[in-house]
């Protein structure tokens, strides 16, 4: 079952209306539903994509069980799947006033210290040692919400920041350009953690050093949307699977060999982020699942190809019974996963 998680993850702080909803409760956010990170199924129905229950009484942390209550106050500003080495971890930030807090669902007791503004503030990666935040250049507005704006965020006169937290410290922000997305993080052998970024520029690698500064440099050959096999995350990777610009071309890029496999769509047809369904044991054997768009004659279809060998034909070609919304991240849980 491929999960969407999309782009607009987090809002402002605002009570979440209690109402019921197909599929099973749901976040809301500012006056109405936030149905923003909810998985779609074949059928359309909204479902929430993470289980939870809490807070545990004096922790600030939610416990993995049950659902997302619909009465929780707080923003849930982003649940995403940050997994850590070894066992999967899913946490969050939440905003109280203007300013973000922690928010936990797995095992990091807690929260981070507030920070003003910091309305955008989201986990994007975890690994050994740190987990790794990312702060946009934007807040949130007062005004803009008064005005009607659905995205009531400005820029604050700040640059993105990316942020180090260790297990109980606070985080080591670091000045960085935006991000659009993580792909993986780690740490080299040096203490320093290396991210795989995409930004307007591409995929890009950033080093953060919490003895110095950060840097960034544009990787050769990697696609312009990249996505990486998740059994590597939170440790190092080589290879990288995703889109060439616009979305007319699927890519695998093997950082340590240097190859770079293509296979490129016809006319009228636009590829979403693919989607990597592990097969055996090696980085990189599996599938891709790649949504394309046929804008022509307005479907869809569902291309399975190779990971490490995109342009060979497909293994198959679903036509799929409804359009896929643009989609941030999409992830893939086997079949019968609650």
């Amino acid at each position: 079952m491929a999960v969407t998680e999309h782009a607009q993850s987090w809002a402002p702080a605002r009570p979440r209306p209690a109402a019921a909803h197909p599929g099973g409760p749901a976040v809301g956010a500012g006056e109405g539903t936030d149905r923003q990170d909810l998985p779609v199924d074949t059928s359309g129905t909204a479902r929430p994509p993470v289980q939870v229950a809490g807070p545990a009484a004096g922790t600030g942390t939610f416990d993995v069980q049950g659902v997302i209550p619909a009465e929780l106050d707080g923003a849930l500003v982003r649940i995403g799947p940050a997994r850590r080495p070894g066992r999967p971890l899913v946490c969050g930030i939440r905003i109280d006033g203007g300013a973000a807090r922690r928010l936990t669902l797995g095992d990091l007791p807690g929260e981070m210290p507030a920070a003003d503004p910091a309305a955008g503030v989201r986990v994007v990666a975890r690994t050994a040692r740190f987990t790794v935040l990312y702060d946009p250049p934007v807040a949130y507005s007062r005004a803009a919400e008064l005005m009607g704006d659905p995205v009531p965020y400005r820029p604050h006169g700040r640059p993105a920041r990316a942020g180090l937290r260790a297990r109980g410290g606070v985080p080591q922000w670091f000045t960085v350009e935006p991000w659009e997305r993580v792909v993986n993080a780690f740490e080299d052998g040096d203490g320093r953690v290396v991210a795989d970024v995409v930004s307007v520029a591409g995929t890009r690698r950033w080093t953060l050093d919490p003895r110095g500064g950060a840097g960034g440099r544009t990787l050769r050959d990697a696609p312009r949307v990249a996505v990486a096999d998740p059994r590597t995350a939170g440790r190092p990777h080589q290879v990288l699977f995703g889109l060439d610009a616009g979305g007319q071309a699927v890519v695998t890029c093997d950082l340590a060999a240097g190859t770079r496999r293509v296979r490129r769509l016809r006319s009228g047809l636009c590829a979403e982020t693919p989607v990597f369904v592990p097969r055996g044991r090696a980085e990189g054997d599996g599938r891709l699942l790649v949504p394309v768009h046929d804008h022509t004659r307005r479907r869809a279809e569902l291309l399975i190809l190779d990971a490490m060998n995109p342009a060979a034909s497909p293994e198959a070609v679903i036509t799929l019974p409804f359009l896929p919304p643009p989609a941030d991240r999409v992830l893939w849980l086997p079949a019968g996963h609650d």
